[in-house]
């Protein structure tokens, strides 16, 4: 999937890239101008996961062929081995969820009760916003 194609889904589920900036700085994942935008993490790591293995270098590597940036891997680790990046990520994929849930069905499963856990296919486990 190229960045506009990916880009464009998010558009269709009212996640513009001004919210994904916006999302970046209220976390603390985007503290000054970089040369790496939020938005081309988040497609090389979105990309990447669908892969299976990921490496520093496979999302260097990523975010050179669809950007104008040449980045390094040691960037890349310095900038997702902070804690705003996996919050960064949270908050996308609540907006993700949110989008692809109604609200009805959203009250529906607060009232049947919280959810302790969430398991992804690699029993990954993240914990849900309220």
């Amino acid at each position: 999937m190229k960045k506009v194609d990916f880009l464009a889904l998010l558009n269709a589920m009212n996640i513009g890239a001004d919210q994904i900036k916006k999302i970046a700085i209220d976390t603390g994942f985007l503290i000054r101008k970089g040369l790496i935008e939020p938005a081309d993490i988040l497609y090389a790591i979105c990309c990447a996961a669908t892969h299976g293995t990921v490496s520093f270098n496979d999302l260097a590597a990523k975010i050179d062929a669809e950007t104008t940036v040449s980045v390094s891997r040691q960037a890349i680790a310095k900038k997702t081995s902070k804690e705003s990046c996996v919050l960064f990520l949270k908050k996308i994929l609540a907006l993700v969820i949110i989008s692809r849930i109604g609200k009805e069905e959203i009250d529906s499963l607060r009232r049947a009760g919280k959810f302790k856990r969430v398991l992804v296919q690699d029993s990954t486990i993240i914990k849900l916003p309220l």
